[in-house]
């Protein structure tokens, strides 16, 4: 597509675009497309949105600007990551799925990236360009780390936000020549549960929770139509998208600069730059959905776009937050305060062993495991515990030293500063 214009492969498998000619590198095909513009529905929208509200607004609206993908990233430098999470039998997949065949691709989820080699791993980003890339069930249970599968880290996902490529090679020369083509298209995350990584890679997601509090007959009844419908009548839609490029990629950027002013303003509490960016560029992704679908009405627009920005406050307090196992730490060590009977403290029986309780506490780890087996608590990996809880948030790290508790007794404890009283210490 140039232009507007659809351009067939020619006899020499070259698309002739005047002074140039391209050539696909792969025999590949993933898409199976099927486009008249004569006979050409949207009729799937309205169960798109009865089936999923909002939050199906938003996810075409993603897959629309992963079709822009090249474009966006030129112009605004990176691409925010859509995260879809769900209980099982939310319908995250068949959402998923029939987005897929409007781009021509049937029986298509994501893959998993736990069970792909990382040279697949490279190759699945590096051979689509303006499109979609799935990463669905990469987070796994405490039960699939302990049997020693392997685990995908998302922290990898952070070069791919830029379009960088995240595995180079080295040419068979005899010189240092490398190849590192970049990353063209966009990334998406499918799994029960959000994903577990280092804040700057979670500040980069955009985060919705498919659920059921919208279900009833008619919910079902459009579901069931959106996995029925044929790949036939829905594939089209993503050359009736590119072509109108002319219509969809201005007014795109046009309302990316309003929500990147605006929606700090009004949303209150959010400040952080990069996910107003990236929930901006979504906010202006499905807002220009009704410059390419004719059926779309504009109080769908509205409460999608009301959705999203509640997506970035959410997403502004959960990277702000502590790690999961310092997190999970902190809620262990409140449990076990709220077992102590009154006297627990003066009598140095505290799991708070510092003397000035309401402005500081320190927690010797022997005792801490002690407690946990004793109040049948699961134990964290104490070796990462201690390489993370110096960047605890909640509870300010201050020093790992000697500390007089209040019976007289010397112990060596992690002090931290209680978050009540953490502005006033400052």
């Amino acid at each position: 597509m140039r232009d507007g214009k659809l351009i067939k492969i020619n006899e020499e498998s070259y698309f002739d675009l005047g002074r140039d000619a391209v050539k696909l590198k792969s025999p590949d095909r993933l898409l199976d497309i099927t486009y008249d513009p004569d006979q050409i529905d949207f009729d799937w929208l309205p169960d798109l949105w009865t089936a999923y509200g909002p939050k199906g607004l938003v996810a075409l609206g993603f897959f629309v600007m992963s079709l822009f993908a090249v474009q966006i990233r030129e112009r605004h430098k990176s691409i925010g990551f859509l995260e879809i999470t769900g209980d099982p039998g939310a319908g995250k997949s068949t959402m998923v799925e029939f987005l897929w065949k409007t781009l021509g691709r049937p029986d298509h989820e994501g893959n998993d990236p736990n069970k792909g080699t990382v040279v697949f791993l490279a190759r699945t980003f590096m051979k689509v360009s303006n499109l979609p890339v799935g990463l669905i069930e990469g987070k796994r249970g405490d039960d699939d780390k302990r049997s020693g599968q392997r685990q995908y880290d998302y922290n990898e996902l952070l070069v791919l936000y830029n379009g960088r490529n995240p595995r180079g090679t080295g040419q068979k020369s005899d010189g240092y020549e490398t190849h590192e083509p970049p990353f063209l298209g966009t990334i998406y995350l499918m799994q029960n549960e959000r994903i577990d990584a280092i804040p700057a890679v979670l500040e980069r997601l955009m985060s919705m929770k498919v659920d059921k509090s919208r279900w009833s007959d008619a919910t079902k009844l459009a579901a069931v139509r959106l996995e029925r419908w044929p790949i036939e009548r829905a594939s089209g839609t993503i050359v009736h998208v590119v072509r109108n490029e002319g219509r969809f990629l201005p007014y795109f950027f046009e309302r990316f600069d309003h929500h990147d002013t605006d929606m700090p303003r009004r949303v209150p509490g959010l400040h952080n730059t990069r996910p107003i960016k990236c929930h901006s560029q979504l906010a202006a992704a499905v807002e220009g959905l009704a410059r390419i679908f004719p059926n779309c009405r504009q109080e769908w627009i509205d409460e999608a776009v009301a959705f999203i920005d509640q997506m970035a406050l959410d997403r502004q307090q959960s990277c702000g937050g502590d790690h999961p196992l310092v997190a999970e730490f902190w809620e262990k060590v409140d449990f076990l305060i709220s077992r102590e009977d009154s006297t627990a403290h003066t009598e140095g029986k505290s799991i708070n062993q510092h003397r000035d309780r309401d402005r500081l506490i320190a927690i010797n780890m022997p005792l801490f495991e002690a407690r946990c087996h004793q109040a049948g608590l699961r134990l964290p990996n104490m070796d990462i515990l201690k390489k993370v809880l110096r960047g605890s948030q909640s509870h300010r790290w201050v020093a790992t030293k000697n500390v007089n508790r209040p019976d007289g007794k010397v112990l060596v404890c992690w002090v931290f500063e209680q978050p009540a009283k953490a502005e006033r210490i400052i």
